[in-house]
């Protein structure tokens, strides 16, 4: 790692994790539809409770705004943690950085 390299890291992360805050406060207002425009068209959206399904965001929308969960109201997310990720580990800073949410 050079230092300008990783100081490039730390910026897409910390820029990451404040895409990440926006998001999910469009979510806790339950704009889903508007939150669209956050991902790309390709994305995929992974959940790991139930049955570990992905999905593209048309089909997550859905699911959110008429599946069981539904039911209960627009999420509120507490004690929330963001961790931003990128696909080659950090090494290179061209690549696309994602995050994880818990």
């Amino acid at each position: 790692y050079s230092i300008k390299n990783m100081a490039e890291v730390s910026k897409k992360k910390l820029k990451m994790k404040q895409l990440a805050d926006e998001l999910f406060g469009m979510f806790e207002r339950g704009q889903f539809v508007e939150a669209g425009v956050l991902f790309d068209k390709n994305a995929v959206i992974a959940t790991r409770y139930g049955a570990n399904d992905e999905m593209n965001y048309e089909d997550f929308v859905k699911t959110a705004t008429d599946g069981p969960l539904s039911k209960l109201g627009w999420p509120v997310y507490l004690q929330r943690v963001v961790s931003p990720i990128s696909v080659d580990n950090g090494i290179s800073t061209s690549q696309e950085l994602g995050f994880v949410e818990q």
